[in-house]
């Protein structure tokens, strides 16, 4: 009887497999994805032990003899999110479901009216608006908004007269539902919020603001929040991304996904006692922090990407310039110009890696100018290998912002155009202070004289003691 997940190694691949250690007559079957066409392998060892260890999380599910696992009998895990990962392809995401989704999400609106089950919705669902709206801003978001109000009751109306959510218009001054694309009129539209097709929505400036930030993420970033997006019913895509860009925390998801699911606030309506009450919650707590839980990892293990992948995300980068996740520097260390080692070029790179530390994070490449064109660090800054440039950046940075702030930046080479490209990831720190004493001396500064950047749009502004503490006491809230 085969009893066993193992990971074994064949031609640079690790393979799962389902194994029988019966020494007699030992056999082994090759884990494959649900239609058949692909093994669960992966060039990293780790992922695919992950993957094995989250398959005994489950029990052992059972496995047929063409190594495939009845995934529809099994919780949300590391193999639901592979075979999605397997079969739906970017282009799809991105174009075909992404529009759609956006247009439904139900984190855009609130569906429960008047005290107390609107508050308990609005509270958990309005930090994930917040930070919605700080990615995208504040036009894209209020807009989306209004098209999400209007497909509801779009929906909901269809839903009604037809008893299905087929895509119908209303026209309200009519009275009559509209099918046809030529008939209907936009100004007719009376209801909450803004009607739109989905067509036309593809086609807004909110759309593709939209599909630009999703368009920076890879292959196994998408495939998990549209795994999280499909699993919970297609509630909402946004809090999946929020989640997997980085721009929430666990807790923050989880929250937003008990205000939106109708089945946790209903419980909460239905239960009188405290114990119960809370017994609800936690046990709806506890199903969310274990889907989120696992899709981090997965994008933790699966990391490593391939060379062109990775080119292709830093082109991606620099196609979309300067913006609030996204500083572009043509040198680290030295004058363009003048081609000598400068201290306000250092103060600029440290500047900007402080100000995305303290909003939401983002990346700084080296060896691109104003314009997105690649001039390389090898042509621009002293460049001997990456080793020790890395370790020159670093020593700037540990001095100019503190060595913990090391631990939230990831220094990378790309090459670019045959130019290579030194691609600093950073993390969100708020609190982080910049005190640069070779620049404060030149400017005239006290020698521990700090500033506290922060990354607003396409620059990096200075705020005062005032506006610093304001800032972080609402990070803190």
């Amino acid at each position: 009887m085969f009893s066993e997940f193992i990971c074994v190694e064949k031609d640079g691949l690790y393979f799962a497999v389902y194994a029988d250690h019966d020494p007699d007559n030992q056999k082994y079957i090759k884990l494959c994805t649900k239609d058949g066409k692909k093994f669960v392998s992966h060039k990293n060892e780790e992922f695919v032990n992950f993957l094995i260890s989250d398959l005994k999380r489950l029990g052992f599910p059972d496995v047929d003899n063409n190594g495939i696992i009845d995934e529809e009998n099994i919780p949300f895990s590391a193999y639901y999110i592979f075979n999605n990962q397997s079969i739906i392809k970017r282009e799809t995401i991105l174009m075909e479901l992404l529009p759609t989704a956006i247009l439904n999400d139900r984190i855009l609106i609130q569906t429960f009216n008047g005290p107390p089950l609107e508050m308990h919705q609005l509270d958990r669902i309005m930090p994930i608006r917040n930070a919605v709206e700080k990615v995208f801003g504040k036009e894209v978001f209020q807009n989306i908004t209004d098209y999400a109000w209007g497909t509801y009751y779009k929906n909901m109306i269809s839903s009604d007269e037809r008893g299905s959510s087929e895509e119908v218009y209303f026209d309200y001054k009519a009275g009559k539902e509209i099918s046809s694309k030529e008939d209907f009129v936009q100004e007719n539209w009376e209801g909450p919020g803004k009607e739109i097709r989905t067509e036309d929505f593809i086609n807004s400036s909110e759309f593709n603001k939209i599909y630009k930030e999703f368009d920076l993420l890879n292959d196994d970033q998408l495939a998990v929040i549209f795994s999280l997006f499909f699993w919970n019913e297609k509630l909402s895509i946004l809090n999946a991304y929020l989640l997997i860009s980085g721009t929430i925390n666990k807790s923050i998801y989880i929250e937003g996904m008990l205000g939106i699911n109708h089945e946790v606030l209903d419980g909460l309506f239905l239960l009188s006692e405290k114990k119960d009450i809370n017994r609800h919650l936690s046990q709806a707590y506890s199903l969310y922090n274990d889907d989120a839980s696992i899709s981090i990892e997965y994008v933790e293990k699966i990391s490593e990407i391939s060379d062109l992948e990775y080119e292709r995300f830093i082109k991606k980068l620099i196609a979309n310039h300067e913006n609030k996740t996204t500083e572009l520097k043509t040198s680290f260390f030295r004058c363009q110009r003048t081609n000598n080692k400068d201290i306000e070029v250092m103060h600029e790179a440290v500047k900007a890696i402080a100000g995305l530390q303290n909003a939401s994070g983002g990346h700084l490449l080296i060896g691109v100018d104003d314009s997105g064109a690649t001039l390389g660090i090898q042509s621009v800054d002293e460049f001997k290998n990456k080793d020790i440039y890395s370790q020159r950046v670093e020593e700037h940075i540990g001095k100019c912002l503190g060595q913990s702030s090391l631990s939230k930046i990831n220094i990378r080479f790309a090459e670019v155009n045959k130019k290579i490209i030194c691609h600093i990831e950073v993390k969100s720190a708020a609190k982080t202070y910049c005190c640069d004493r070779p620049y404060n001396k030149k400017t005239q500064k006290p020698d521990d004289h700090s500033i506290f950047y922060l990354r607003q749009n396409n620059m990096t502004v200075t705020l005062n003691v005032e506006q610093a503490f304001k800032y972080i006491e609402g990070i803190n809230n």
